[in-house]
């Protein structure tokens, strides 16, 4: 039982440690915070999920996929929200990152559905 919750507590605190990488990576590099990156990862994941499950790719050609779709999305808030309130005050661009990560999140749900998922197993499973 202590094991069991000492690996569950690595697992979970590696997660969160992942975020807030991301979260500083994404801010030294553009001086910007950006709220909406776990909704975009999500996104990206959903069209891996759905590669897999409707269209019957294996998962590396989803993963690749999710990669690219990830890429064009991060250049797209990049260059047309990001970017044109760059020079803005903070507030306006926490404003801005956190309106996306509303949009982002609603298009994911009227898109892929509210009700939980899980992912396919990557070596043989249920």
């Amino acid at each position: 039982m202590l094991l069991q919750q000492l690996i569950s507590g690595f697992a979970t605190g590696g997660l969160y440690a992942l975020a807030a990488l991301g979260l500083v990576l994404i801010y030294k590099t553009s001086d910007v915070v950006n709220f909406a990156q776990g909704e975009m990862a999500m996104f990206s994941t959903f069209i891996a999920y759905t590669t897999m499950t409707s269209y019957g790719m294996s998962y590396w050609e989803a993963f690749i996929l999710a990669l690219l779709f990830a890429s064009v999305l991060g250049f797209i808030v990049e260059r047309f929200f990001i970017r044109p309130i760059q020079n803005a005050p903070v507030l306006s661009l926490l404003i801005v990152t956190l309106g996306l990560m509303m949009i982002v999140n609603g298009i994911a749900g009227w898109a892929f559905g509210f009700e939980t998922h899980s992912f396919p197993a990557i070596v043989g499973g249920n």
